[in-house]
């Protein structure tokens, strides 16, 4: 299914990893990751309320690696550091940068400009290159980005 896989481990019932739950680099399809018929490693996350279980492979099977294009390095970025990256999606609260790490940052839409930016459409769009500033790495893997600096936002617009 293109939004994740389902996973046979033995419950009454087999268990959904959803796309995001696969690999910690973005994918866009499934299949490019796993196979039906693969053995693979899960962990429970949760049981919902409709007897649902939610899984994840994230960490779990390290003899799948990401394609040479994905631009993951596996590991986390230097709070305070600077890096080049790509538009990847926007919400209404921000935008999301790849830049080469384990997970794609957020600059929120209060850390776009030094002015008040309603819409991140209004700063960016998705492909555009960019220079952010990381201001914080959660332990949960959340990485926070800004635009406000000197020489940080939008390099080249598609």
């Amino acid at each position: 299914v293109p939004f994740g896989v389902f996973v046979n481990f033995g419950a009454e019932r087999d268990g959904m990893v959803h796309i995001s739950q696969i690999a910690p680099w973005r994918i866009e399809d499934p299949a490019d990751v796993v196979s039906p018929g693969q053995a693979v490693r899960v962990r429970l996350l949760d049981i919902r309320d409709d007897g649902k279980l939610q899984l994840t492979m994230k960490g779990l099977n390290p003899d799948i690696a990401p394609p040479a294009d994905a631009g993951f390095s596996g590991k986390m970025p230097d709070e305070g550091g600077i890096y080049e990256g790509k538009v990847v999606s926007i919400r209404n609260f921000g935008a999301f940068v790849n830049f080469g790490f384990a997970r794609d940052g957020l600059v929120h839409v209060s850390q776009m400009a030094d002015y008040h930016v309603s819409d991140p459409e209004d700063v960016v769009s998705v492909g555009d290159k960019v220079k952010v500033l990381v201001q914080s790495v959660e332990p949960s893997g959340r990485i926070a980005l800004t635009f406000k600096g000197d020489g940080l936002g939008v390099l080249e617009e598609v």
